[in-house]
C-alpha cells in the first residue's frame, strides 16, 4: 500500500472554544510537501449533553489574529522528518480566511460534562478517493462550530495527515 510509505502525523489535543466559536483548529498546508488529511476524530463536553454541528471546511487563504496555540505534529514513526504543515489551536476567534467549500458537515452528540459517555465522531478522507489535499501555504483546513458556543465543555480532537 503506497500510504504506509508517506511520512503520517497525528496532532491530539483538547480545546475550549471562545464563545460563538468560529474555527477551533486550522491546518496550513505546506511550501515544500503537499499534506494530505486522511482522518479527523472529534469528541467533546458540554455543560448540558447535546448535538453540536461540525463544519470542516477548506480555505484558500490562511486564518489571520484570533488566540491560538500551536499544535504539535507527532510522528507516526519517530524516523519521519519533523512535519512541515502548520496547526494552530484556537481559544479565541481568528478572522477567517476565504472559504473554498466546506468538505464535511457532521452533527455530533457530545455529553454533559458529569457524564461518563464519550460519543465519538469520526470522519475518514481517501478511502474510497482522494484524500482531503493541501497544495501550498496558501491552503488550509479548518474545523468550525459555525458561531456556536459550546457552554461550559471542550472538544477533544486528533487530525491525521500524510505529506510527501
Amino acid at each position: 500500500d503506497q500510504q504506509r510509505h508517506k511520512a503520517t502525523y497525528r496532532t491530539a489535543f483538547v480545546v475550549v472554544p471562545a464563545a460563538t466559536a468560529s474555527d477551533v483548529f486550522q491546518l496550513i498546508g505546506s511550501a515544500t510537501k503537499t499534506v494530505e488529511i486522511t482522518q479527523i476524530i472529534i469528541s467533546g463536553t458540554q455543560t448540558t449533553g447535546g448535538l453540536v454541528d461540525i463544519y470542516i471546511k477548506k480555505r484558500s487563504t490562511a486564518n489571520t489574529g484570533g488566540t491560538s496555540t500551536a499544535s504539535t505534529a507527532v510522528p507516526m514513526i519517530s524516523t519521519d522528518a519533523a512535519a512541515t504543515a502548520v496547526g494552530a489551536i484556537y481559544t479565541v476567534n481568528p478572522t477567517t480566511g476565504t472559504t473554498t467549500g466546506d468538505v464535511s458537515i457532521i452533527t455530533a452528540a457530545f455529553g454533559a460534562t458529569t457524564s461518563t459517555d464519550d460519543n465519538i465522531a469520526v470522519i475518514d478522507f481517501g478511502t474510497r478517493g482522494k484524500a482531503l489535499t493541501l497544495v501550498g501555504v496558501a491552503q488550509a483546513m479548518a474545523i468550525n462550530l459555525n458561531s456556536v458556543t459550546l457552554t461550559g465543555g471542550s472538544l477533544k480532537i486528533v487530525v491525521e495527515f500524510l505529506e510527501y
